[in-house]
């Protein structure tokens, strides 16, 4: 029988099982896939996170098996099943009347500690979903705002980073921005990438928030002198400026980032470019 080669290491040529070499261990016993009553199943709230009301409401209103998948269930010693990961899918199957049996892996748990320590592997090695994964997503299923975007950004030739540690936060506020007004977003979203590719920056969160708010208040991208005025800046100053600004009051709305940018804009300016009356958005 041969190792595959990711379970293996070799000494002297000869393949060694990890496994066996390094005193890997299996926690405990493997579970069992079974259908069980959704009023037999119950919830430990002595480890178990507050439900949330919303969440149990959107999954009820909108069920889905494949992304109810299996929850996971520890069976007692008393033969009792309690819920370790999936007390949201549980609560939302109870309100709904066309949900009966639920899909459980069962797994023997001797304590209730045992429990707690399942919930706690389980969640603890889970990542939340981050803007940049769910956008993909989105495009995938044919999201109206998310294909918007993706083709907005292809088309000025940006490349969303993932590994950029700014990446998350850039696509999360084109989300936003995006389901706000389209026509600001792609004026907006056009003039970060020219600034951006001109200096070779990675697209910025600051950059794209400061401009939409100056676009927003001022009209700023459709005036031909502001427009020369911050290409002659360049994307690496305006960010800068926005940084200082938001660390001056502790915070980064896009009202603080566009005054910090626009005191950049208007240094030895005569004719000065303002924002009184702008909205804080």
């Amino acid at each position: 029988m041969s190792l595959d080669l990711e379970e293996v290491s070799y000494i002297n040529g000869s393949p060694v099982d990890k496994a066996a070499r390094y005193g890997w261990q299996i926690k405990d016993a493997q579970g069992e896939l079974q259908c069980h009553h959704k009023d037999s199943l119950q919830i430990d709230k002595t480890y178990q996170r507050d439900g949330s009301d919303a969440k149990i409401g959107r999954m009820t209103q909108n069920w889905s098996w494949l992304a109810c998948g299996v929850l996971i269930v520890a069976r007692r010693p008393d033969r009792s099943l309690w819920v370790i990961d999936g007390q949201h899918r549980l609560l939302a199957a109870r309100r709904h009347s066309g949900i009966q049996l639920l899909p459980c892996i069962v797994f023997e748990a001797a304590e209730v500690s045992i429990e707690a320590r399942g919930f706690l592997d389980v969640n603890g090695n889970r990542k939340p979903v981050t803007a940049m994964q769910k956008q993909r997503a989105l495009v995938a299923v044919g999201d109206e705002i998310a294909v918007f975007i993706e083709r907005e950004v292809l088309d000025c030739g940006l490349v969303l980073d993932k590994h950029s540690p700014n990446g998350v936060a850039f696509v999360s506020m084109l989300k936003k921005c995006a389901a706000q007004n389209r026509d600001n977003f792609t004026k907006t979203l056009q003039a970060c990438a020219g600034l951006c590719l001109f200096e070779n920056v990675k697209p910025h969160a600051r950059l794209f928030a400061g401009l939409w708010h100056l676009q927003r208040a001022i009209g700023g991208l459709d005036d031909a002198r502001f427009v020369a005025r911050i290409n002659a800046i360049g994307a690496r100053r305006l960010i800068d400026a926005a940084n200082r600004a938001a660390a001056l009051v502790g915070h980064g709305q896009n009202s603080v980032l566009a005054n910090g940018m626009l005191a950049e804009i208007n240094k030895g300016l005569r004719h000065k470019f303002t924002l009184e009356g702008s909205s804080n958005d």
